[in-house]
């Protein structure tokens, strides 16, 4: 009920099971839950879900409602786990009152010290979802060619996100959890889009510092670090850079007594000193992308309620936790629900058409089966992208150009550095950035050089 029970690890499981641990006083939740759904008691409570970083729990009551809770592990961050919470909520309450959006209703949170102290940890008590996840329906859909309704109601939520501007890059709070006079940068109304700055949205909501997990985990919440908001991308890649040379700086020596493999402190430090020399030239040349917005960017199957019958409409969006606003460069991305790669049939985003094997005809009925659903979940991603191209055409503009390329898949490996090996991938992004630089900044000499000598070694290791 506590305890992990998905995953095993191969050394230090101890550590790894006690930072997905959450001991707390289940009658108190029960007791909260009841009264925030108006019920006089909580008759059954069961944990139906555990993932890397929260476990769900399902609450039903004697007036015949149910509900979600939702608690925090420590493996988040212990710092900032209040503030995972505080924004989390904010955001959905933000999105669901805003933009009318299919989020969950907060009942209740962990507001208070009160609140966390009485049940022993953070909590989020929210409304029970109708409908599946997307990932249980996905081949009957496929099936019974269900999913049209699916890839237009998808299109249509990610077209919300490109209507509000926001003023800063960070997470989206309540006015009153970060507007302190020790975080001026928090004071500036949450949205630059005509009308909103007055609002009553305006008032209530404020970009605060930035939850994106690459600026918590792994120790990261220890150290005293910018973590915003940001008033633009160069400032929040320098910040992130900083953090991490920060974090190497102080880990490094033990993190390779603990993990031998190629790399070093030394290579770490050089490797985000030269990501802070390319920075002020990876900043995107097109100003649409400049523009400040939010983005739900784990949208993967598990994340889209849909209707447990019928063609699949979507019901709901959910896991709204470390979510944050950026510039549409890096926020607007392909849903990951929609991209598909299956054994028999392959189709990569953008690129590769949806094709069935040469070997087809040779397969059983079975396999051919197999297939012929692989076949429409790959074609299903075709029809989605052709949908993103008709309606939102900046998006693929965003994700296809060289330079575009580059820079995201540097920000992407940063997060993964510290992985057996990422060093290396994540030097090899910087070279890559050094290769191309004329499709960077063709106007300008690189600040940075890899010699001969420098590419052996690299190859090498």
């Amino acid at each position: 009920f506590f305890n992990h029970t998905l995953s095993r690890w191969l050394c230090n499981e101890q550590k790894q099971r006690a930072l997905r641990t959450v001991r707390f006083d289940v009658e108190a939740l029960k007791m909260k839950a009841a009264c925030a759904v108006g019920a006089k008691s909580c008759i059954k409570m069961s944990k139906i879900a555990e993932g890397a970083h929260n476990k769900i729990y399902h609450l039903e009551f004697d007036n015949g409602k149910e509900a979600i809770a939702r608690i925090p592990c420590p493996v988040i961050g212990r710092s900032c786990i209040s503030q995972v919470i505080a924004s989390e909520v904010a955001t959905m309450n933000f999105f669901r009152s805003k933009l009318k959006m299919k989020v969950p209703r907060v009942f209740a949170w962990s507001r208070t010290n009160e609140d966390r102290g009485s049940v022993g940890t953070d909590y989020i008590i929210m409304e029970k979802i109708d409908g599946v996840p997307l990932e249980q329906r996905n081949h009957s859909l496929t099936e019974e060619h269900l999913d049209v309704a699916l890839i237009s109601d998808l299109i249509d939520v990610e077209l919300l996100f490109k209507t509000i501007s926001f003023s800063q890059i960070g997470s989206i709070y309540y006015k009153e959890d970060v507007e302190t006079p020790s975080l001026t940068r928090a004071h500036k109304p949450i949205s630059t889009s005509p009308g909103i700055e007055d609002d009553a949205y305006s008032e209530r909501f404020r970009i605060g510092p930035v939850l994106d997990r690459l600026f918590w985990h792994g120790g990261r919440d220890a150290l005293s670090a910018n973590r915003g908001p940001f008033s633009d991308f160069l400032s929040y890649l320098i910040a992130l850079a900083q953090l991490e040379r920060a974090w190497w700086k102080r880990h490094g020596p033990k993190y390779f007594e603990n993990h031998p493999g190629p790399g070093s402190t030394k290579m770490a430090l050089e490797i985000f000193d030269q990501i802070i020399a390319t920075a002020p030239y990876l900043v995107p040349k097109n100003p649409e992308f400049h523009e400040i917005v939010f983005w739900h960017t784990d949208l993967h199957a598990a994340n889209i309620m849909i209707s447990s019958s019928g063609p699949g409409r979507i019901t709901g969006i959910i896991d709204w936790q470390n979510l944050s606003t950026g510039i549409y460069f890096t926020k607007a991305c392909l849903a990951s629900a929609m991209i598909y790669r299956g054994d028999l049939v392959q189709s990569e985003p953008l690129f590769m058409p949806a094709l069935l094997p040469p070997n087809y005809d040779e397969l059983s009925p079975e396999r051919q089966k197999d297939a012929q659903a692989q076949l429409w979940l790959g074609r299903r991603l075709k029809r989605y992208e052709l949908q993103v191209y008709n309606l939102d055409p900046l998006r693929l503009r965003a994700i296809l150009p060289t330079q575009q390329r580059l820079i995201q898949s540097l920000l992407g490996q940063i997060p993964l550095a510290s992985q057996f090996g990422g060093l290396i991938t994540l030097r090899e992004h910087v070279i890559n950035i050094w290769r191309y630089w004329s499709d960077i900044a063709e106007e300008s000499p690189c600040p940075i050089h890899f010699g001969e000598d420098d590419l052996e070694r690299h190859a090498e290791e």
